[in-house]
């Protein structure tokens, strides 16, 4: 398998837990994060990292001795970095172990530079010791350290700028270095003369004279000003530990100086440590006040870093009354409300003001807010006619700042979205500045194979993308095809992932839009297949451009993408309803099978028993483990049904990682039937061992109406658990009662009302007899005929090679 791609990511497991760790450590939760590195260092007890940050706890816990062990483990394995030597002497220096503190520095010199973010540490040295024995350090320092300076007199000020003066007057830069450097040496304590030098040696690009310059003005300006431009000089050049002790020096000597926060929080930025950087800002709200900068800052860190936008909206409403027309500004209020599911107040915001305003230089923006989670079903109609304002206006848009994920919601709203897709497809075509898309040039190629591409950012064994397709990327026969498979930017890359070891080839993708492009134009395929075009930006801004000459999407995301270039959509006939095809952009392909092999993995012999403490041993249980967001407010009723009818029912569900899903779906709840909400679990999400065992635990499985399951599904059918499925009027909620058709059994379990639907419910969790009987028979079936599903292999072989005859998307 050959594999392209420009970045490997190394280590992921143990980076994240090392980063969970630190995060464990800042918040303050000292067992916890002892915890996380101390299993990270019984399997790699020689990572610095690890040994590095183990150390800072057991100091901050009173346990010197380990402590300086860990330290100096940390220290063995990376003896050239400034960081960790930093580390160790603010350890010594901090407990009072001066004699170590000096053999430390006497040993660092060997291997880095002394140089002035040490400069605290030395003079504690110097202090400590007799001078004769601390010769061998002082000849290491820069002369900076010694900040002790004979001021400069008035009568020495004026000839200062006398000579001055005469010095700007002379052409020969040799000669002005030479008469700054005489300059320098009679009047040392002159911050005149160093600005002078300064600017000299900038000129000739001499940068560690430079460096070393402003470090004495720095060292003679006691306002903080020049020690925050050094620290500014020192983040350019990546020598980020010093750069740090001049920006935290600056704020020491003036707590209003602004640069200086900024500064350090770059600083901060630069080395991964998000954490730290609101606390500065924080810092720099309580001493500067009302600034737009910081204000702004503070609110973008609330909502893209810590996930509060209560506090986001708080910071940014007052960046806002300080300036009216900042897109950025109104673009993150607008994002802070749609993720307090306030989609309509966010909405409204981008509708009328930010959709007006320059949105070049904003992050990142979606000017499509749609209800994450439905409140009541006239949200539909309200979120469908904004839109179509939206798309009716002249705006100047840049796509590669445009987040289009909200459309996503769209598909769970029980509505046709194809003529909205189209048209937000036009505009921002239309409207986004920086789109160029053209279409790529075909060579003619020699190998009688089809290349297909399958292309997306979830192609991994964990997603649910990446076990619905994997099975295809296997068992495509490579007598004639040859398949690749393309990560997008941000995918959780691991090339010893089954995906990628099956393909013939994998490139992973980076940069922006048009390297992706020519990144994949240079594959020279036949077909690109986009499992799921409406789940990531990225795919759907690389589907607008003719990349290959057929471009195929399919039920990953199981609505139309509205884009002209894209082909076909890939389907099945048993989930299709008749006249579907007026919902799709795309040419439907109606096949026989469900498109997908999906794998029967091996069952283990012995699952854990699943507990729950909120559930009665006696209880029926009904479950619904989907993502939270496809619970349709219709569907309450037929929740509510349930329980007013089976006094022995409890109704489960599977909590989401993302937001406040479940407690916008329990308010919504309890605003209806407040006496039921204590029979609705909701239960933390598992291990798939875990999960597997809780499905054999439950009676059955309720299939939410008009977005049904998928990937859950198949779980399910792995160990014959009944699933009662509705079908609506669009693909999306018809994909259980096609399962049923495709395995030739489980009819009555497919219904046609609320009444229906719940009758069988309980008749499926009360006669556990005739539980058992459909259990064996879904489990046999399933098996047999929607597992390890070559006849879908088959059909989607027999498509390709019919679309790449008729190459259909040529030009």
């Amino acid at each position: 398998m050959a594999i392209s791609r420009v970045c490997m990511i190394s280590n992921n497991f143990i980076d994240g837990a090392l980063h969970q760790a630190r995060e464990l450590y800042e918040g303050g939760f000292f067992n916890q994060a002892e915890e996380k590195l101390k299993k990270i260092l019984s399997n790699n007890p020689e990572n610095a990292e690890a040994n590095l940050q183990y150390g800072l706890l057991l100091a901050k816990t009173e346990r010197d001795v380990e402590a300086q062990q860990r330290l100096l483990a940390a220290l063995s394995k990376k003896k050239g970095s400034c960081e960790y030597w930093l580390a160790y002497f603010t350890f010594l220096s901090d407990k009072n172990k001066l004699s170590d503190l000096y053999a430390a520095l006497v040993q660092a010199q060997k291997y880095i530079s002394l140089d002035f973010s040490f400069s605290t540490y030395i003079k504690k040295v110097l202090l400590y010791y007799p001078e004769d024995k601390s010769k061998a350090v002082v000849n290491r320092l820069f002369f900076w350290v010694n900040e002790d300076h004979q001021p400069i007199t008035d009568e020495e000020s004026l000839v200062i700028n006398k000579e001055l003066r005469l010095i700007q007057q002379e052409s020969n830069v040799l000669t002005v270095h030479d008469k700054l450097v005489a300059l320098t040496k009679r009047y040392p304590s002159s911050i005149h003369v160093w600005l002078a030098y300064s600017s000299c040696i900038n000129q000739v690009e001499e940068y560690e004279k430079y460096i070393r310059c402003l470090a004495r003005i720095a060292s003679l300006d006691h306002s903080g000003k020049s020690m925050s431009i050094l620290a500014y000089e020192l983040l350019k050049s990546k020598r980020y530990v010093e750069a740090e002790y001049c920006a935290k020096r600056s704020l020491q000597l003036s707590k209003i100086n602004k640069t200086a926060y900024l500064n350090l929080v770059a600083i901060l930025e630069a080395k991964g440590r998000s954490a730290e950087s609101y606390h500065i800002f924080k810092l720099a709200h309580k001493n500067l006040g009302n600034d737009l900068s910081i204000l702004k800052a503070l609110g973008m860190l609330s909502m893209s870093y810590y996930k509060d936008f209560e506090q986001a909206l708080f910071y940014l409403s007052q960046a806002s009354l300080l300036s009216m027309d900042d897109a950025g500004i109104k673009a993150g209020i607008s994002q802070s409300y749609y993720r307090l599911n306030r989609w309509d107040r966010a909405a409204s915001i981008i509708e009328n003001e930010v959709i007006y305003l320059d949105t070049e230089r904003v992050n990142s923006w979606s000017p499509f807010p749609t209800p994450i989670l439905l409140n009541s079903v006239d949200e539909v109609d309200l979120c469908h006619s904004t839109i179509k304002r939206i798309v009716s206006t002249n705006a100047s848009l840049w796509a590669r700042n445009i987040d289009l994920s909200s459309l996503f919601y769209l598909a769970y709203h029980n509505r046709s979205v194809k003529d909205l897709f189209v048209n937000v497809n036009s505009f921002l075509n239309a409207n986004c500045q920086d789109l160029n898309f053209r279409e790529a040039r075909f060579n003619k190629k020699e190998d009688r194979k089809v290349s297909v591409a399958f292309v997306s950012m979830f192609l991994n064994s964990v997603h649910t993308i990446g076990v619905l397709y994997k099975g295809f990327v296997e068992w495509i026969n490579r007598n004639e095809f040859n398949v690749v498979v393309v990560h997008l930017p941000g995918s959780k890359f691991d090339e010893k992932d089954p995906i990628n070891t099956l393909a013939d080839s994998v490139v992973q993708l980076e940069g922006g839009i048009d390297n992706q492009i020519k990144a994949i134009a240079s594959l020279n395929l036949d077909v690109i297949f986009y499992t799921d075009i409406g789940m990531s930006t990225t795919s759907y801004w690389l589907a607008n451009t003719r990349i290959a000459p057929v471009q195929i999407v399919s039920w990953g995301h199981p609505v139309t993408s509205g884009i002209k270039n894209v082909d076909y959509y890939y389907s099945c006939e048993g989930i299709e309803p008749v006249g579907s095809d007026i919902e799709y952009s795309e040419v439907l392909v109606r096949n026989n099978q469900l498109p997908c092999y999906y794998k029967r993995e091996d069952l283990p012999e012995k699952l854990p028993v699943f507990i729950s403490n909120m559930i009665s041993d006696d209880a029926n249980v009904y479950a619904c483990p989907q993502a939270i967001f496809k619970l349709h407010p219709d569907f309450d009723d037929y929740i509510f049904e349930v329980l007013d009818k089976d006094s022995k029912g409890v109704v489960v569900f599977v909590e989401n990682v993302d937001l406040n899903y479940k407690d916008w779906v329990a308010d919504r709840w309890r605003s209806k039937r407040p006496d039921l909400i204590d029979r609705i679990v909701f239960i933390d999400r598992m291990s798939r061992r875990g999960f597997l065992s809780f499905i054999n635990y439950i009676d059955v499985l309720m299939d939410p109406i008009y977005f049904g399951s998928g990937n859950t599904m198949y779980e399910a059918f792995a160990y014959g658990i009944p699933i009662v499925t509705q079908p609506s009027q669009f693909m999306r909620g018809r994909i259980v009662s096609g399962a049923y058709e495709q395995m030739g059994c489980g009819k009555e379990l497919v219904v046609s009302s609320r009444d229906e639907y719940v009758k069988m419910l309980i008749k499926v969790a009360n006669n556990k007899q005739y539980q058992g009987e459909l259990k064996k028979m879904i489990k046999s079936r399933a098996e047999c005929f929607l597992f390890n599903d070559h006849k879908a292999v088959k059909e989607l072989e027999s498509f390709l090679l019919y679309a790449t005859v008729n190459n259909r998307g040529v030009v």
